[in-house]
């Protein structure tokens, strides 16, 4: 019954969709359609799936109310259409017209230099910026309890020694929060250079900008993978076709296929390793491939998401304000309430929480939503979601078409928080740290320029020596 429900639900959403951003091709993948195919694929199959028994999440037994199925069911296909009814609503707002028109020229334009002269210096402050991300990788890995990747390539077995498979790599410096979020913001920064520098060597086809793309597509990569973890990489390599659209209007399907077959190896990989490194024995690549895109990917996301709409109000109340923004709480003196990631691992499972050894229970930002505001939240949480993503969309279609910004354009599709709550909408702390960042990397662009304008105004000039 689920599975026929579904049917004109997903219709219904593509064509809002298609009228919100114009196509549905992932040849033609943008900021706007990109949403859809991870909500497709991390909630609406998923949520369909499980609810309809097709497939079974053991740790959904546990479930105290087994009504929270149908009903969290129902909310994925509430989602599914007031989100792109969110960015109509972003297209009015803005007075778009004909956004989808826009957005395609915006792919058809050709990309611009950042600086009106001064390129050079641009790609020098990139490559500033990829410097400091390796110090910043390497100081991180020498304060580490333990870094999963290296422990498991040297054939460690011990499960509580390679433990940040799940729950991320510990800093020994975690007392310093300032100092470890700017390690992390220079680490994550390799991203967008890496889809800055494509753009730049898409755009030139010259040797040295492929010699930079190949070395900031190599330290992402580690600086990805380092915890073991495979989701990054599958959003990086989404955010780079995101990138390829833009810079040539479409991508070939061929490309499609491969980078899709890329990512699923990489992820399957990955799980072989973990399985391996924990001794699970041997398992076949059927299973593998099952656990990975059915039981990770489908429905995995969806767990922590039942087990909140199971946990609040019943269990814990709903958390409000009470977890946005430790600045802010410690200024005003409020108390500071964990997350709903947190307080449902402490009610799952406590010993675990108690020895260490859980993490973090992400999902969709239905999820959080409901821990946070109930009804109030899950019901506008779509709109809101839908109405920030076309908005940053249409700032972008109307900006210059720069490597830089097509850089942050990728990065920004995929580091929207849909697959991890909804705080990052109405506390968009991300962009902030995002923003200072690209100011800091932008500063070293100028300032190289200006030291190199100076150099050369110092020169001997060529008509001035032959005079």
């Amino acid at each position: 019954m689920y599975v026929i429900l579904a049917i004109p639900v997903l219709l219904l959403s593509m064509a809002l969709w298609r009228r919100a951003a114009g196509t549905l091709s992932v040849r033609h993948l943008n900021m706007s359609t990109y949403p859809f195919y991870i909500l497709l694929v991390t909630s609406f199959f998923g949520a369909t799936l499980t609810v309809q028994g097709i497939v079974e999440q053991r740790d959904l037994a546990y479930l105290y109310d087994p009504t929270v199925l149908p009903l969290g069911w129902a909310l994925v296909m509430y989602m599914m259409v007031m989100v792109p009814i969110g960015m109509i609503l972003a297209n009015a707002t803005f007075g778009f017209d004909d956004a989808p028109g826009e957005i395609a020229e915006y792919q058809r334009r050709p990309i611009e230099p950042v600086l009106r002269w001064g390129e050079t210096a641009m790609k020098a402050a990139l490559f500033v910026a990829l410097c400091l991300a390796v110090v910043a990788l390497i100081f991180t890995w020498r304060t580490l309890d333990v870094v999963p990747l290296f422990n498991v390539l040297r054939g460690e077995r011990d499960a509580t020694l390679i433990a940040g498979f799940r729950q991320g790599a510990r800093l020994n410096i975690a007392e310093r929060p300032f100092f470890v979020s700017l390690l992390e913001l220079f680490i994550g920064f390799t991203q967008v250079v890496a889809l800055a520098v494509f753009a730049y060597w898409w755009k030139s086809r010259q040797r040295r900008d492929g010699i930079f793309l190949a070395l900031a597509m190599l330290i992402t990569v580690i600086a990805l993978s380092y915890n073991a973890t495979k989701t990054p990489i599958l959003l990086f390599l989404s955010g780079l076709l995101v990138v390829m659209v833009a810079v040539r209007g479409s991508v070939p399907r061929w490309v499609v296929g491969a980078m899709t077959i890329a990512g699923i190896a990489g992820a399957v990989a990955m799980y072989v390793v973990l399985r391996a490194a924990l001794g699970d024995g041997t398992i076949g690549l059927d299973t593998v491939v099952y656990n990975v895109v059915v039981g990770r990917i489908a429905t995995g996301q969806l767990v922590p998401y039942f087990l909140a709409l199971d946990i609040f109000p019943r269990s814990l109340p709903f958390i409000g304000f009470g977890s946005t923004g430790r600045l802010i709480h410690e200024l005003l003196g409020l108390p500071v309430v964990e997350n709903y990631g947190l307080a449902i691992m402490a009610v799952f499972d406590p010993d675990g929480v108690q020895a260490g050894t859980t993490g973090h229970a992400t999902t969709i930002f239905m999820g959080e939503a409901w821990a946070n505001f109930g009804w109030i939240g899950v019901l506008g949480a779509p709109l809101l979601v839908g109405w920030v993503i076309q908005a940053f969309h249409l700032a972008f279609v109307r900006a210059r078409k720069t490597p830089l910004a097509l850089g942050l354009y990728g990065y920004i599709a995929f580091n929207f928080t849909i697959t991890s709550g909804i705080q990052g909408f109405y506390y968009p702390a991300w962009l902030i740290q995002l923003i200072s960042v690209t100011a800091f990397v932008l500063v070293i662009a100028f300032a190289v320029r200006a030291i190199f304008l100076t150099s050369l105004s110092q020169r001997p000039h060529d008509d001035a020596a032959g005079s």
